[in-house]
């Protein structure tokens, strides 16, 4: 299963680097999960509008992939969520005041792009 990470809040950042000569398009896949209740996950480039959204579930892990199309270079990516809730809003006695939104875990960046949301998220 690996790592997850959480969004801390309703936002966090994902800067992908992709090395001289290799932009184009690419899949980004990850598994997410919602805290306490489902939350709606959008992807943007930094400076731009949202390109993909989806509800994540709070009762499951699952996957998404979604097609981007990247520059050489730095490439950032915003991630932000509808809603957050710390571990002691549901219970006091929970010992957590940590802000949590979405679990990130088994991101990958494949080269290439199944057209599975139709055109690629293009940074350009």
């Amino acid at each position: 299963m690996g790592p997850r990470r959480w969004i801390d809040g309703e936002r966090a950042g994902l800067r992908i680097v992709v090395p001289e000569g290799q932009g184009g398009r690419y899949t980004l896949s990850f598994t997410a999960a919602a805290f306490s209740q489902p939350r709606r996950l959008s992807l943007a480039w930094a400076g731009g509008a949202a390109f993909w959204q989806a509800e994540v579930a709070a009762s499951r892990i699952d996957s998404y992939s979604v097609p981007v199309e990247l520059a050489a270079g730095s490439n950032l990516l915003r991630l932000t969520t509808d809603g957050y809730a710390a571990p002691n809003d549901l219970d006091p006695n929970a010992g957590g005041a940590r802000e949590l939104s979405v679990s990130l875990g088994a991101v990958r960046l494949v080269v290439g792009g199944d057209d599975v949301c139709g055109q690629a998220a293009s940074k350009r």
